[in-house]
């Protein structure tokens, strides 16, 4: 840990087709009033191409990846367990 981490904002946040209006909404409002933070939504896998076209402008558009794993808590329905890629590039 002797590299020192850059402190960075980020405005992250997740939709489908039916409350893309909310997130774009919200994705115009940080274009407006924090023009210099990056910006992520992360979209169902069968709704990226479409949603990309829609959002694409406002943010970094990419798939939410689904899986069922145990790795990650046998306490936890496997319908709620939900992994995100990196946010970093």
């Amino acid at each position: 840990m002797g590299e020192l981490m850059r402190e960075s904002r980020a405005l992250v946040t997740s939709c489908n087709k039916l409350f893309a209006p909310g997130a774009e909404a919200l994705l115009r409002s940080a274009v407006r009033f924090h023009p210099d933070i990056e910006r992520y939504c992360y979209v169902p896998q069968d709704e990226l191409d479409e949603l990309r076209k829609l959002l694409g402008s406002l943010a970094h558009v990419d798939a939410l990846i689904f899986y069922r794993s145990a790795a990650i808590g046998n306490n936890i329905p496997s319908a709620n367990k939900t992994a995100v890629q990196r946010v970093s590039e």
